[in-house]
């Protein structure tokens, strides 16, 4: 049995933090349990949250506590490896995030559109992109930014309000459009193949992976990323180019790569071979072997190497 978990699988910090050692503990035996994390946090990540230290510390006693009772942990990313090795787990695996469908056709040029997809939360740093956008537009007037994403909160939903705010006082309504809801998987493809960048200036610090830049990895869009632990996976200049998440920093990548088609279609086309070599086909592969290896093994003395 494989379980899937994120910090707030059951709803809450706490709810989660205390599920967890159970539920592991519940599964240890006769079941060979494997648990696949999809983000770690680290005392940095909590960092001006209320009652940090609190969650730092009921995190960390429910960390340690769960990583003795599986027999693997898998992760998405070296960074995150790292990361529970610090915690003292030497049992970690890393196996990538699957990425979308390689479709890279029909790419005719460089097109003027940028792209934002995800929650609309203010950890997406979208209101830094909204003033980077701005700036951008003063010299390239054409520029089109799309938002698209869902809320889940008031909270968020407040957010939204703001960047709406934002935009008007900008003078941007016609320049910048807003999808919000459920976006389908077709119409996420379709949004990807319409721009030519995705920008993701996240400012949270927990280290996990982007679900949205796997997903369109492959559709032969450029990325501009947030240099922050999340996208720690993705070379800088090479599948994307990493920024600070401040308006400025922002502008300038946006028109680096709307300046340089050559920049733009090098990190395109090495993007799309990360999604390649991170398919679904390839991580369920890997992903079997692990599961073949720890129900014939009597016992597992280190983890197969997978990537």
């Amino acid at each position: 049995m494989d379980v899937q978990f994120e910090y707030k699988t059951f709803g809450s910090h706490l709810r989660s933090l205390i599920a967890l050692p159970l539920l592991a503990a519940l599964l240890r035996q006769p079941t060979v349990a494997v648990m696949t994390l999809h983000g770690v946090i680290e005392h940095d990540s909590l960092r001006g949250e209320r009652l940090g230290q609190v969650k730092w510390f009921g995190y960390l006693v429910s960390m340690r506590l769960a990583l003795t009772l599986f027999r693997l942990t898998i992760v998405h990313s070296e960074r995150m490896r790292g990361s529970l090795l610090r915690y003292g787990s030497s049992r970690a695996l890393v196996v990538p995030h699957a990425s979308g469908t390689v479709d890279c056709a029909n790419r005719d040029g460089l097109k003027k559109e940028i792209l934002f997809f995800g929650f609309i939360r203010p950890s997406k740093g979208i209101s830094n992109l909204i003033a980077g956008f701005n700036d951008l537009r003063k010299a390239r007037p054409g520029v089109r930014l799309t938002i698209a994403g869902s809320i889940r909160s008031e909270q968020e939903a407040a957010y939204l309000s703001s960047l709406r705010r934002k935009v008007a006082n900008h003078g941007l309504t016609d320049s910048i459009d807003f999808k919000i809801g459920y976006v389908s998987e077709a119409t996420k493809q379709a949004l990807a193949k319409s721009a030519s960048i995705l920008v993701l200036p996240y400012t949270d610090r927990f280290v996990e992976v982007s679900g949205v830049a796997h997903d369109l990895a492959g559709s032969g869009i450029a990325l501009v990323c947030s240099d922050t632990p999340r996208f720690s996976e993705f070379r800088d200049k090479i599948e994307c180019l990493k920024v600070r998440p401040s308006p400025e920093a922002i502008a300038e990548a946006l028109e680096q790569l709307l300046t340089d088609s050559e920049r733009a279609h090098s990190l395109s086309r090495n993007l799309a071979n990360f999604a390649r070599a991170t398919s679904w086909e390839r991580v369920r592969e890997v992903r079997l072997q692990i599961y073949n290896e720890l129900l014939t093994s009597s016992k597992l003395q280190r983890p197969p190497t997978a990537f």
